[in-house]
């Protein structure tokens, strides 16, 4: 007993003097300790708690991590600002992008950002793979490279399986793919992009090339645009602009 009161006090010690971290069990607005830290490896809330950076466990109904997260967040709704490290547990998950790995397991997942350079796994009955903003294009919003399981997948990079994967780029294995590129495996596949196809029924896009393996083939540019067992879709060429010139009107 002894022994484990003396470590308790040298690790609230450690980290008081040389990591500026803390130990939360109450919400935010009861005490805390140490009082006026920014950085804690543990944080149990009541109902909400709001931390700056935190190197350890969240458990809590509401938890948020400001600015870095390094460990685990556990609860009903996790959101995690900037850079993310670590595994997020909740009905409703919330990361940014920015930070090489992660993992997130829950009802909903959100991934944010545009990071490229990262990668993780989401398992979930939604999952999405960016923030949803209409003014970044949607290449640079799908950034990272990510496992992904779920009923639905929207918008997300890398190996996805699903019921429905939905403007998706990578591998992507459902019953319905749309809107997908890269590969994809599914009874109906509805390509937008570059994509190679395999299923019962295979719809390709007018803009993009793609190959079809599968009982009915639709590519629309091609002059039999229906085929069976297979077919190649070719991109539409572009038209030349036609100018038409005034002539100037004659003077009488």
């Amino acid at each position: 007993m002894k022994e484990n009161f003396k470590f308790s006090i040298i690790f609230l010690s450690f980290c008081w003097f040389f990591h500026n971290c803390g130990v939360a069990l109450t919400p935010e607005r009861m005490i805390k300790i140490p009082p006026k830290t920014e950085t804690e490896v543990f944080r149990l809330n009541l109902l909400h708690g709001n931390v700056e950076n935190l190197y350890g466990l969240n458990v809590g109904i509401f938890n948020f991590v400001n600015n870095s997260m390094i460990g685990a967040q556990v609860g009903i709704v996790n959101l995690s600002g900037k850079k993310t490290y670590g595994w997020q547990i909740a009905i409703i998950n919330m990361a940014e992008k920015n930070g090489l790995f992660k993992i997130q397991t829950g009802i909903a997942n959100l991934l944010i950002g545009t990071q490229k350079d990262s990668a993780g796994l989401q398992v979930g009955i939604f999952n999405l793979g960016t923030n949803i903003f209409p003014d970044i294009k949607l290449n640079e919003r799908r950034g990272g490279f990510y496992l992904t399981i779920g009923v639905g997948n929207y918008e997300t990079n890398g190996l996805m399986i699903g019921a429905i994967n939905l403007s998706s780029k990578g591998i992507n294995v459902g019953v319905i793919n749309k809107n997908t590129e890269g590969f994809n495996l599914g009874i109906v596949n509805l390509q937008k992009g570059s994509a190679f196809s395999i299923g019962a029924i295979n719809i390709g896009s007018s803009k993009d090339v793609g190959f079809q393996i599968g009982i009915i083939n639709y590519c629309p540019n091609n002059t039999i645009p229906i085929m069976l067992v297979a077919n190649y879709c070719s991109s539409s060429s572009p038209q030349p602009e036609q100018k038409t010139e005034t002539q100037p009107e004659s003077t009488k």
